[in-house]
C-alpha cells in the first residue's frame, strides 16, 4: 500500500521551475507592440481624410457654407483604432442650439441615398451632447456629428497635452478600448464606456499610481487601473480638461447593458 502511495506521489504533476520574471514584463512588451500596431499607416490616414472630406461636404450642403466642421476625438489624439468612429463638430454662426442644425443634417442624411450603410441614420436627441450618427457606406466607418458643443474640442486638446506629458497613457487606453469594443461595451448611449470616459478613468488612475510608484512597467500599470475600478460601485474620476468630476452612480457596473 505504501509502495503504491509512493508511486502515485512520484507521478503527480508538478509545475516546472520558471525563470525569474525580468523587467520589463512580457505584458509590457505586448502592450508596447499593440500600441505600435495601432499607429495608422499612410493609407489608413488618407482613407480617414477622404471620409472627413465627404462628411464636411454633406454638412455644408445641409447647413450652408458658413457651417464650420472640425474633426476631434480619437482621430486627433492618436488614440484611434482602424474601426474608430469619426467625430465631427459643427460650429454654426448665429445659432446656439444643437438640435436645430442637427435636425437639418439628419433630414439631409435621410434623403441622401447611398450615404449611410443600409440607409440607417440615428439622431440621438436625448444625449448630453446630441449627435447624428451613421455608418458611412463607402468606408464602413462610423460618423458622429455634433453641433455647437465645443467642449469636445477642448477635451481633445487637453487629451493631447496629457498624452504628451504621460506617454504611458496611450498603450493602456488602446488595450482597454479594444477589450471594451470586443464585448460591446464601448457605446455610452447603450450603457458602455466611451473614449472620453475611458480616458478620464485611466488618467485619474495613473495620476494616483505615478505619484507614489516609479515603476513604469505597463503590465503593472494596467493591473493598477483594473484594480482601481474592479469593485467600485460607481465611476468617479476627473476630466483632464478643467478637472471636473465625471461618471457617478449612473455608471454602476451591474447596470451596464450590451450594445444590441
Amino acid at each position: 500500500m505504501s509502495r503504491e502511495t509512493d508511486c502515485t506521489g512520484s507521478l503527480a504533476w508538478r509545475a516546472p521551475p520558471l525563470p525569474a520574471i525580468s523587467s520589463p514584463s512580457l505584458l509590457h512588451a505586448q502592450l508596447e507592440r499593440l500600441a505600435e500596431l495601432a499607429i495608422p499607416t499612410e493609407a489608413d490616414s488618407c482613407a480617414r481624410e477622404r471620409v472627413a472630406s465627404r462628411v464636411a461636404r454633406l454638412v455644408q450642403r445641409s447647413l450652408g457654407r458658413s457651417a464650420n466642421p472640425t474633426l476631434f476625438g480619437s482621430s486627433t489624439t492618436g488614440l484611434a483604432l482602424p474601426i474608430s468612429d469619426l467625430d465631427v463638430h459643427v460650429g454654426v454662426a448665429g445659432c446656439s442650439s444643437a438640435i436645430v442644425p442637427l435636425s437639418l443634417v439628419d433630414e439631409y442624411c435621410q434623403r441622401k441615398r447611398g450615404l449611410a450603410l443600409d440607409g440607417r441614420v440615428e439622431f440621438v436627441r436625448g444625449a448630453k451632447v446630441p449627435i447624428v450618427s451613421f455608418l458611412e457606406a463607402r468606408s464602413g466607418l462610423g460618423v458622429d456629428i455634433s453641433a455647437n458643443a465645443p467642449s469636445g474640442l477642448r477635451t481633445s486638446e487637453a487629451a493631447r497635452a496629457a498624452l504628451n506629458a504621460m506617454p504611458v497613457l496611450r498603450p493602456l487606453i488602446l488595450a482597454l478600448k479594444i477589450g471594451l469594443g470586443q464585448h460591446g461595451l464601448n457605446k455610452p448611449r447603450y450603457g458602455g464606456i466611451g473614449s472620453h470616459m475611458l480616458f478620464a478613468m485611466v488618467h485619474t488612475a495613473l495620476c494616483g499610481q505615478l505619484s507614489s510608484d516609479l515603476d513604469l512597467d505597463l503590465g503593472t500599470l494596467l493591473q493598477g487601473v483594473l484594480a482601481r475600478y474592479a469593485r467600485q460601485p460607481s465611476l468617479r474620476c476627473a476630466e483632464p480638461a478643467g478637472g471636473q468630476e465625471c461618471g457617478g452612480a449612473a455608471w454602476a457596473w451591474p447596470t451596464i447593458r450590451r450594445t444590441p
